[in-house]
């Protein structure tokens, strides 16, 4: 007896084939985003720059291979991918966390303890001590001070 729940196989290459077409289409329209592209040309394109083409002529290039882009848009995408290779190549930026905000209060009371005395040089690299803030009292009534012409005591003759 057949089973009635078995798909005949003509469904199922056909279903495999509309599947398979779907995922090239998605690929061929998902572009990565612009910066992603520059980042993974950066050392063809300064390989090109430092060979004497101008950035006209490497976007240019760019254009005729499809990467559609404005120069200033070229221009700073180009340099924001510079910059994360050299923060990438120096091992990236610190990132703060609170533990190195108290450690760096710490410090500084500790420098604020220790002004009173001349026998320590203070350390050029620390972080100097904040100024104090600006203290304001919102039920406090304003000083005013009135400018008056003072009046002669004595009337001149005309």
């Amino acid at each position: 007896m057949p089973d009635n729940n078995a798909v005949p196989p003509e469904e199922t290459t056909s279903l495999e084939a509309a599947e398979a077409a779907l995922d090239r289409l998605a690929t061929k329209l998902a572009t990565p985003p612009l910066a992603t592209q520059i980042r993974r040309l950066l050392p063809k394109i300064e390989r090109a720059l430092e060979a004497g083409a101008s950035y006209v002529q490497v976007l240019e290039t760019l254009r005729e291979c499809g990467i559609e882009m404005p120069m200033t848009t070229f221009r700073s995408t180009l340099h924001r991918a510079r910059l994360k290779r050299d923060q990438d190549a120096e091992g990236g930026r610190k990132k703060r966390t609170r533990a190195d905000s108290s450690a760096e209060a710490t410090d500084r009371s500790a420098q604020d303890v220790g002004e009173g005395s001349q026998d320590k040089k203070r350390n050029p690299l620390a972080i100097p001590p904040r100024p104090k803030t600006f203290e304001w009292d919102p039920t406090e009534r304003p000083k005013v001070t009135f400018v008056t012409k003072k009046k002669p005591d004595v009337e001149l003759p005309p």
